[in-house]
């Protein structure tokens, strides 16, 4: 679903630190001293034509982390975290971008399910997901459906254009025009309960390989991989089987046994002075990740993890990958820097 909604990839290398402290990063990059910098500062960068383009693309990359894969309520600031995965441009690209964003707005809805805050994570995805799936949303907002829409452009960039349009000058009233708006969309999810399951206006399979440029082609495939996803030290498991009707390919699939290996994830917060391996703390579910080629819903075989071996014999699925892309991601980031 968000390979289709923002066109970030779901498989490649996954977003986890082998070191978790680079306090000099920005000094590095942008001849930066402090550990923190605001998105106003990253933006004067950006805008800064005396800098190089390298320096000016990756404090693009720093703000589209910030903003749209791991946001949070830190004050809108960027830390060094993710530097080490934009800093050689030339493999930002090999990186599960997509499944990070996805892993961070997990640990996001759990947050605020357990600990009743407000969301972290990218929650457009949330009304993407809503609008793909029940069609008649886009009359109520008067949206204009995006079959017809360019495929470079991802589909939740239309959906959000269009709905902040709609939610810019609202005023909290009751009879005010968006309020009456979410009301009739609260009619619609109530009706879904009163009326027989096929006859539920919901499309079930709103996707479909037209709506993805060529160089994301090759990802579909992986849409129902079962394992766990990282976004930095953040691990939340991938279950697309506990959703099978969403996904074509696995309805004549018994997937009584699909997901039997996958345990609870022991999290492990990202604070204190002493560097911390992620990847070797989360080396079990590293390797699963890592075993994509065999944890795929429909045939779903995944190896025995009861004693890890060394990272390099479970690399051999996500190293195809990565070097069947090697090519065409080049490419691609040569003429999107163009």
């Amino acid at each position: 679903m968000f390979l289709f909604l923002t066109h970030l990839p779901i498989i490649g290398r996954p977003i986890v630190p082998i070191n978790n402290r680079d306090p000099h990063a920005f000094n590095r990059l942008f001849s930066e001293s402090p550990s923190l910098l605001s998105l106003v500062k990253l933006r004067n960068i950006c805008c800064d034509t005396n800098r190089n383009d390298d320096d000016r693309i990756k404090a693009v990359l720093l703000m589209i982390v910030t903003c749209l894969i791991a946001p949070n309520g830190n004050g809108q600031n960027c830390n060094t975290s993710y530097v080490q995965f934009i800093e050689k441009l030339d493999e930002v690209n090999s990186y599960a971008w997509g499944a990070a964003m996805l892993a961070y707005l997990y640990q996001g809805m759990k947050g605020w399910k357990t600990d009743d805050k407000a969301i972290d994570g990218f929650t457009w995805l949330i009304m993407g997901f809503f609008f793909s799936h029940f069609r008649g949303l886009y009359s109520i907002f008067n949206i204009t459906v995006e079959e017809n829409q360019a495929l470079d452009k991802p589909k939740l960039a239309y959906l959000i254009e269009s709905l902040e349009r709609i939610g810019a000058n609202h005023l909290k009233k009751a009879n005010s025009a968006l309020q009456l708006k979410l009301n009739l969309v609260h009619d619609l999810l109530r009706t879904e309960e009163n009326i027989e399951a096929d006859m539920r206006p919901i499309t079930w399979h709103p996707y479909n390989l037209e709506m993805l440029p060529p160089h994301l082609h090759d990802q579909i495939q992986y849409r129902t991989v079962v394992t766990p996803l990282f976004c930095y030290n953040y691990v939340e498991h991938h279950r697309p089987h506990v959703v099978a009707k969403q996904f074509e390919v696995l309805d004549e699939v018994d997937l009584q046994d699909v997901g039997s290996d996958l345990k609870t994830i022991k999290f492990k917060a990202n604070k204190g002075n002493n560097s911390i391996n992620f990847r070797e703390y989360y080396k079990k579910e590293v390797i699963q990740w890592e075993e994509i080629g065999s944890r795929l819903a429909e045939n779903y075989h995944p190896g025995q993890q009861s004693t890890p071996e060394p990272e390099a014999a479970h690399q051999s699925s996500v190293k195809h990958f990565e070097e069947s892309k090697c090519e065409s991601t080049k490419k691609h980031f040569e003429e999107s820097k163009a």
